[in-house]
């Protein structure tokens, strides 16, 4: 379900920022056009929802459904964001929880509840989601600005 979502947030990334490519092959915008690409990226978060419910676990349901409006509200800080906004850590901190770390930290919970583990041990895993996807954007953010588009597969600076 996590890897779905994911890879829906990447098709519509790509169309929200004209994407050629991504890790060095060409996008499907750039293949098949944004209409196909957003239809596509819609499918993909149409069957994590199915298989969402499927699990019949309303808890889970709720925690990834806060994913998707986390994308979202990300998607727009980083687009509307002021000036002053863009030289703030706490607003780039908040933007990439809301953008990537809130899927891996809610991802990470549900496994934890799945796994009928106590709630401290649910809070430990949604923290280490937490840690990691802001530790996984921060590395991919600094290798935008220090790295080439040969060694990323994608533009610089996208």
């Amino acid at each position: 379900i996590a890897e779905l979502i994911h890879v829906a947030s990447l098709l519509h990334d790509d169309v929200l920022d004209d994407a050629e490519t991504r890790r060095g092959i060409s996008s499907l915008n750039a293949q098949s056009g944004n209409k196909l690409a957003i239809l596509a990226g819609d499918f993909l978060l149409a069957r994590a929802s199915v298989t969402l419910a499927s699990l019949q676990n309303t808890e889970i349901v709720e925690l990834l459904s806060r994913v998707l409006e986390h994308l979202v509200a990300g998607e727009v800080m980083q687009m509307s964001a002021a000036p002053e906004q863009l030289t703030s850590m706490a607003y780039y901190l908040d933007k990439t929880f809301y953008k990537t770390a809130s899927l891996m930290a809610n991802s990470s919970r549900a496994v934890a509840i799945l796994g009928e583990q106590q709630p401290e041990v649910c809070d430990l895993a949604w923290q280490y989601g937490r840690h990691l996807g802001l530790a996984f954007q921060i590395v991919d953010d600094l290798l935008d600005i220090l790295g080439s588009s040969k060694q990323l597969g994608k533009p610089a600076l996208n």
